[in-house]
């Protein structure tokens, strides 16, 4: 058995973290606000690379959205309800998923591979999008989801991709990691997966290196490229 593990933000749909720390913004009284304010909040709940903020420990699942709504609101003496919060949460994703990027999961799912999704994720995100898009939801229905706050580690984490191949009672090397970020890349080779890095600005390239991986490795027929 073969398993493609396909990442979620920036891959199958778009996002940006800086939308939180935009729209909170507007919630901080007049007398705290500077024109630091949104850097503030986004080194507040993102940090600055740093291995336990607070957008970590909820990747992690060992702090849930209450307690960092609360946290944030103590700290810049915000006054705002647990459902606005929420949704401000939610709002970095874009409104549709990326088309080619699905057409590449379901060609490759066709072909015989087992194509799952392996994210660095939360409740906060992970819920709302699959309530919102139908499409997310079919996708997922089928396989194993590696969630990153329901495994207890990150992907860069020590013994992440060891508990995925535990799972699949596949070989290490029966997997791949379709995936924005290098070092997530570098942790799934390490862990001895292969890794294709998607690059969110050229898809259709990303998605011809995946094409390359497929047809190298014999794994199945290959994807389709974005149509121009």
């Amino acid at each position: 058995m073969y398993n493609v593990l396909f990442d979620l933000g920036n891959v199958l749909i778009d996002f940006d973290h800086r939308i939180v720390s935009q729209r909170l913004a507007e919630y901080v009284p007049e007398n705290r606000r500077s024109s630091t304010i949104q850097n503030e909040l986004h080194g507040f709940i993102f940090g600055n690379g740093e291995p336990n903020s607070p957008n970590v420990e909820l990747d992690r699942g060992s702090k849930d959205l209450d307690e960092l709504h609360n946290e944030i609101s103590q700290h810049f003496d915000i006054a705002i309800s647990s459902s606005d919060f929420g949704a401000i949460w939610q709002s970095i994703f874009s409104d549709e998923l990326n088309a080619d990027a699905v057409a590449c999961w379901n060609q490759l799912s066709e072909s015989g591979l087992t194509v799952s999704i392996c994210s660095n994720t939360n409740p906060g995100h992970w819920i709302p999008l699959l309530d919102s898009h139908a499409e997310l939801r079919d996708l997922t229905e089928i396989n194993t989801c590696f969630l990153s706050y329901e495994m207890g580690k990150q992907k860069a984490d020590p013994g992440f991709f060891e508990l995925i191949a535990n799972a699949t009672n596949a070989p290490r090397e029966h997997h791949v990691l379709i995936d924005d970020l290098k070092e997530n890349c570098a942790s799934a080779e390490s862990a001895g997966m292969h890794a294709v890095l998607f690059q969110p600005k050229d898809p259709n390239e990303s998605i011809h290196r995946i094409n390359e991986f497929v047809k190298t490795h014999g794994w199945g027929r290959t994807a389709p490229s974005q149509s121009k």
